[in-house]
């Protein structure tokens, strides 16, 4: 998935979207700022700057389109809050698998702060959250999230044996890399989540290898291949898999 088709992928969710300011007496949603139609509101932390920068990326990714719909970004410690109102009966799970990319989207719009997308109801009360990745943002032919500690260099190394190795060849994929605790997570986006394919797979596994070999001093590599969800369909690691020692014969 294109990380510039955010709009185009939950166009369905912007259609369900309802102005929260036709509800009549409306409770207090914070401070207003308005760009082509759509309500942006912001409080609990977050300021006119934020709801800004948050409006330049709408506007940026065609979600702010001149239709009128109401959002609200405020902050919980150092998690950011993301409210959409939905209309009733517009929270799917297809939605919420939807949101995890947006998430990820607003994440990196935010220099990989972690955000909470509220699928809300007219008084933007949370229906649902959808919590998923985070990072910053590089963009190479496809787009790279990072963050857990790892450094642009870092990234870059990746990238370029990806390319190297045949994994990251087709345009569209999208990338995200982290480091929970000692091993580092490579996740790629397949349109059908590579199932079958063993020439990506075997491309998976030469990215696992050499990143850990030349770019991270033998650490734990773990490539993912993924749905367009980010929802792990195959992982492909650096470490060889040993084959189990058959029990001594009685």
């Amino acid at each position: 998935m294109k990380s510039s088709t955010l709009a185009t992928s939950c166009l369905y969710l912007v259609l369900a979207m309802i102005v929260v300011a036709s509800t009549g007496c409306r409770p207090n949603f914070g401070e207003k700022l308005v760009v082509k139609n759509t309500e942006i509101y912001y409080k609990d932390g977050a300021t006119a700057a934020d709801a800004q920068r948050l409006a330049d990326m709408l506007e940026e990714k065609q979600f702010i389109d001149g239709k009128r719909k109401s959002v609200q970004l405020t902050k919980n410690g150092n998690v950011w809050q993301f409210r959409l109102a939905i209309a009733r009966g517009g929270i799917t799970e297809a939605v919420k698998r939807e949101m995890k990319v947006y998430g990820l989207e607003l994440s990196a719009g935010f220099d990989g702060d972690p955000f909470e997308t509220h699928l809300c109801n007219l008084k933007l009360e949370s229906q649902a959250v959808v919590t998923g990745l985070r990072g910053k943002r590089y963009q190479l032919s496809n787009t790279i999230y990072y963050y857990n500690d790892l450094e642009l260099e870092q990234v870059k190394n990746v990238a370029a044996i990806a390319v190297g190795t045949q994994l990251n060849t087709n345009t569209g994929y999208v990338f995200h890399m982290s480091q929970p605790e000692t091993t580092i997570q490579v996740r790629m986006t397949h349109p059908t989540g590579g199932k079958g394919d063993q020439k990506l797979a075997a491309a998976a596994k030469n990215t696992a290898v050499a990143a850990s070999s030349r770019v991270f001093d033998g650490k734990q590599v773990d490539v993912l291949i993924c749905d367009p969800f980010f929802e792990t369909q195959s992982t492909h690691s650096s470490v060889k898999t040993v084959a189990p020692v058959a029990a001594p014969t009685p």
